[in-house]
């Protein structure tokens, strides 16, 4: 009974220098209270502890080995199942990229398509744009050069009146001058009294003439700020056009 101190303390430490070695504690347990058994049991010899080392120790090497298998074992399949998940992975990523290229390229396709499609309208609509500032600008050319001939055609009538107004008063003048000839005093009365009716008429025609002129000035200067105004108008709407297209492409 005097063994039991001296063989707990050797169990504690037959325990602690197997886990050292790498045996798991519960097994280090087992193969101690095992060996403490066979002691008490059959009081083993020098012989039989040493034949019961040698047993543990190939026992512990046996499981060494086994584990050490199992370790390579667990290892190969890891490492198996990692390259089967890359390779898996690889595929999956060479697959999405396949699948991405063709969506980008049908993406691409469509807009290529789609800005060919815009382009086209835009140029149709240039088109048009341009046939209706060409018909404009003719339809303009046409008013300038009717309000032109209505204007020379006014001013030849105006040049006619006073022509007809001048030869009317030379000849008052003359019916004048013949009545002066036998009324000198009365004649050089009326043909004062002429005179200044004379020059009212002139003024009044001068006026006339002048407001005329005036009108017809202010009429061809509307008619071009209307113009310059409409093709500034246009050339805007071309440069908003070209600038959306410009960026559509």
């Amino acid at each position: 009974m005097t063994l039991a101190p001296t063989l707990i303390l050797d169990t504690h430490a037959a325990i602690h220098e197997l886990v050292k070695t790498g045996m798991p504690e519960p097994q280090a347990e087992t193969v101690v209270r095992q060996q403490v058994k066979l002691i008490e049991q059959n009081f083993a010899t020098k012989h039989d502890i040493e034949t019961l080392r040698q047993a543990t120790k190939h026992d512990f090497e046996t499981l060494r080995q086994a584990t050490k298998h199992d370790f390579e074992t667990l290892r190969q399949a890891t490492k198996h199942d990692f390259e089967t998940l890359q390779q898996e992975i690889a595929t999956h990523v060479e697959t999405l990229r396949q699948e991405t290229t063709a969506h980008v390229e049908t993406l691409r396709q469509e807009t290529k398509r789609d800005i060919e499609i815009l382009r086209q309208e835009t140029a149709a609509h240039a088109e048009t744009l341009k046939r209706d500032i060409e018909t404009l600008r003719q339809e303009t050319k046409r008013d300038v050069e009717t309000l032109r001939q209505e204007t020379a055609a006014h001013v030849e009538m105006l040049k006619r009146d006073t022509e007809i107004l001048r030869q009317e008063t030379k000849r008052d003048i003359e019916v004048l001058r013949q009545e002066t000839a036998a009324h000198a005093e009365t004649l050089k009365h009326d043909a004062e009294v002429l005179r200044q009716k004379t020059a009212t008429h002139a003024e009044m025609l001068k006026h006339d003439v002048e407001v005329l002129r005036q009108e017809i000035q202010l009429r061809i200067e509307t008619a071009k700020m209307g113009f310059i105004k409409w093709v500034i108008g246009i050339n805007v709407v071309l440069a908003s056009l070209v600038v959306t297209a410009t960026k559509l492409l």
